[in-house]
């Protein structure tokens, strides 16, 4: 489904309602979406009951990008790894995109619903690296003591590449947009992210305010407090860095409405 959904989006002659017809054939993916627009986070003012209300709501792009979020999400739930487990791995990533949401709030940005995609997805390069390369994977996680600033710089000594890479390339082939690709290619580094600088920066701050947190650390069990974000972001955003802590503390009661919305229970209680 998810593969003809992609074929309908790119279609210059589809419209909103071939979308929601691809989209309705799986059922589980449609009552996942509607699950999640209807959560608190995204806060409607009223209920979204058909994915053909989603569509006008959200607008094409947007629902294949939260589509392909969910997807995703299904497909690497069940990752068997001693490196990762899945619901920590998804705390983090729902954590880094509400916080990156909040933050485009405050810098303006129109539909900042895809910067809650691109925090939901900064990390699935990663998921790559848990399933093909494990025992190298160990290595660097141990090295890294759980900061993730440190961890993509030992991926490249190790790999000659990044976390961030892979997860941008497996986007390109899933064909979403090239500024999604680009803020979450350069989520580590975001003053090389082109005219993507803003929602590279806005990821890279989710991400740290993310791993500041004990309970949505990409190591759950070893937050790293002192973790900075590049000074580069605050120069990009015009944000204040006290922004980082307070972010921790607002988030509590929304993390736990979006993973409750975001993931089978199974997978994260």
């Amino acid at each position: 489904v998810w593969v003809r959904l992609n074929e309908v989006v790119n279609d210059p002659h589809s419209s909103a309602s071939d979308v929601a017809d691809v989209t309705s054939r799986d059922t589980a993916l449609a009552t996942r979406i509607l699950k999640v627009v209807n959560s608190p986070y995204y806060n409607f003012p009223s209920r979204i009951d058909t994915i053909s209300r989603a569509v006008t709501i959200l607008g094409t792009n947007d629902l294949f990008a939260l589509a392909t979020a969910v997807s995703a999400a299904r497909v690497f739930s069940n990752i068997s790894s001693d490196l990762v487990k899945p619901q920590s791995f998804w705390r983090h990533s729902i954590c880094t995109g509400l916080a990156a949401r909040r933050l485009a709030k405050r810098c303006g940005v129109l539909h900042g619903e895809r910067m809650y995609v691109a925090g939901l997805l900064h990390d699935v390069g990663s998921l790559v690296l848990y399933r093909k390369f494990p025992n190298k994977v160990s290595a660097v996680l141990l090295a890294s003591e759980g900061d993730e600033e440190v961890l993509y710089r030992v991926e490249q000594e190790m790999f000659g590449f990044d976390h961030a890479e892979v997860g941008a390339a497996l986007l390109e082939l899933w064909n979403l947009p090239a500024a999604l690709i680009s803020s979450i290619r350069y989520h580590h580094e975001p003053e090389r992210a082109g005219d993507s600088r803003l929602e590279a920066a806005l990821v890279h701050i989710g991400n740290v305010a993310a791993n500041r947190m004990e309970t949505a650390a990409f190591m759950e069990s070893t937050p790293s407090e002192t973790t900075e974000a590049d000074p580069i972001v605050w120069d990009i955003t015009k944000l204040d860095r006290s922004l980082v802590g307070e972010l921790g503390k607002e988030l509590g009661d929304e993390l736990e409405q979006a993973v409750a919305a975001f993931m089978p229970r199974a997978h994260y209680s």
